[in-house]
């Protein structure tokens, strides 16, 4: 996004608008800071507050480097990421409480990735300066088109073996997305000009640099062209619920593909063919059987014995569950990491929810059943790999490699699954490019 050329002693160079946003972690809002950091750095973490473990481990391939600074003579625990964000949470007692400052920049590409480490921990500088814990975490999916860091900063600095009694007030001021922005463009700029790059990044707004044109949002490695409208992406990504499941695809093959699903009244609409009448007719029969199931769920937990109805016995447990885990809200993590994947590889959408109902469908289980986390972690993990396989069918060779990759460790074998995932894309790219006009 290159724009006229800003006040500067230095000539011949480009000047281009950064990529920095700054939001809060509001339990007002529903957030957590251990979900939060969880989600940053592809961690599996335990909030103490709320007892729900919070597992985004399925995404470390796009980890490039992940840490936390903390003042000299610390504590340890400050260096700890589960102990650390649950200590946070438990110094607020506000329930609408702002937690912590979240904190995204794009990389600048004009600096290799020997020194995004250095460059992030300058930039983070001031704030450990001032007593605060920064954990950070940079990301890029392999391909170099959109490198950029989550940074996660509490709203107390250290004091003792605890935090201040009062907050950094500068957090929640007016001018601190002005200061952070203005910031990152200062240590950017420097790392720029060491690395002999012509681009220099402006931190002021379009209109403040005289430029006559709409922002755009930042979209990674697609193409401004193909951004589809930010309210519409947002819909699309956020109701879950309403996008047919695989058990909704296989009992209802025509209804799935209307526009209507999922169906709102009992009544067909005249456009509907006699199979899809019929369909239509079955699809509310087992939402009674669904609803009646659940009536005798609930007499069974109040009286302590089940209800006379036993016609829901023979209902799968899984459908069951994953139904219940689609009506769930988003979360900001979930819904942070749906973004990622549209905007980076939308060609993994369906994969990426379908992993999201699982770690939902983990989470029901633990509570409901009281089962063990690392069994839970297996079941979750036989089930995606079910999933994967159901999207890909694997060939031999392919299988073969991931039996291999499976020798050294899940991470790699995940990193060859995506591998496999991404020359599954490049070839249908291939053909369509081979393809005569």
């Amino acid at each position: 996004m290159s724009g006229n050329s800003s006040t500067s002693d230095e000539p011949n160079v480009t000047w281009e608008s950064i990529h920095c946003h700054a939001d809060n972690i509001s339990r007002k809002k529903g957030h957590s800071s251990v979900a939060a950091a969880a989600y940053n750095t592809r961690a599996r973490l335990k909030d103490q507050l709320t007892g729900k473990t919070h597992r985004y481990t399925r995404k470390q391939s796009d980890i490039v480097l992940s840490g936390i600074l903390a003042r000299e003579g610390a504590p340890a625990w400050a260096t700890d990421r589960e102990a650390f964000w649950n200590r946070v949470e438990a110094a607020e007692n506000r329930k609408d409480a702002r937690v912590a400052k979240t904190i995204e920049v794009a990389l600048p590409r004009g600096v290799a990735k020997a020194h995004w480490q250095s460059l992030i921990e300058e930039f983070v500088a001031p704030y450990v300066a001032k007593g605060l814990v920064v954990d950070y975490s940079i990301h890029d999916n392999g391909t170099g088109h959109n490198p950029h860091c989550h940074i996660l900063l509490p709203t107390r600095p250290l004091s003792g073996d605890g935090f201040t009694s009062h907050k950094l007030t500068e957090l929640n001021a007016k001018r601190f997305i002005y200061d952070v922005r203005e910031a990152w463009a200062t240590v950017c700029n420097k790392f720029l000009k060491a690395a002999g790059s012509s681009v220099r990044l402006d931190h002021r707004s379009l209109k403040a640099r005289g430029i006559a044109r709409p922002p755009t949002r930042h979209r990674g490695k697609q193409p401004r062209i193909q951004e589809p409208q930010p309210q519409v992406l947002r819909q699309e990504q956020s109701d879950m619920a309403k996008r047919p499941t695989f058990y909704d695809k296989r009992d209802y093959p025509l209804l799935t593909e209307r526009e209507d699903w999922p169906p709102q009244f009992r009544t067909p609409s005249q456009d509907m063919s006699e199979e899809e009448r019929a369909e239509l007719a079955e699809y509310w029969q087992k939402q009674d059987q669904d609803r009646d199931h659940q009536q005798d769920a609930e007499h069974e937990q109040v009286w302590g014995e089940p209800a006379e109805n036993d016609h829901q016995q023979q209902l799968d447990e899984q459908e069951i569950l994953e139904r219940k885990a689609r009506s769930l809200p988003m979360s900001r993590e979930e819904q942070m990491w749906l973004d990622d994947v549209q905007r980076d590889e939308p060609e993994k959408l369906e994969l990426t929810e379908q992993q999201i109902i699982q770690e939902r469908v983990s989470e029901i289980k633990a509570q409901e059943q009281k089962i063990d986390p690392a069994d839970l972690d297996a079941q979750y993990h036989e089930t995606m790999q079910k999933q994967r396989d159901r999207v890909l069918n694997y060939t031999a060779s392919e299988r073969q490699r991931i039996a291999e990759a499976r020798l050294h460790s899940d991470a790699a074998e995940n990193r060859v699954r995506d591998e496999i995932l991404q020359e599954r894309i490049d070839a249908h790219h291939h053909r369509l490019e081979q393809m005569p006009q």
